[in-house]
């Protein structure tokens, strides 16, 4: 097992930027890529689902938030930052 850090020699960098090159087809970059993926795994002879869920309760009722606001002054500055950073 090797743990890649900050102070890898650079020779060791350069092997494993070629062996992640050279095998980039094997890696999933997308959610379509990762077909035949098996969505139940056997754990003690039992199978055990690997999805997730959001649990919905149906006896509680959902709450929604206040609003919060910024003073007046806040808001500009954070309007005046919110444009210069939507420009850059």
């Amino acid at each position: 097992m090797v743990t890649i850090r900050k102070r890898l020699p650079e020779h060791f960098k350069k092997e494993l930027r070629n062996l992640l090159r050279a095998n980039a087809d094997i890696f999933s970059w997308t959610h379509a890529d990762m077909t035949g993926i098996p969505r139940t795994i056997m754990v003690d002879g039992k199978p055990f689902k690997t999805e997730h869920k959001l649990n919905e309760y149906n006896h509680i009722k959902p709450i929604t938030q206040n609003k919060r606001s910024l003073g007046p002054d806040r808001n500009t500055v954070a309007c005046k930052e919110a444009d210069e950073l939507t420009k850059a």
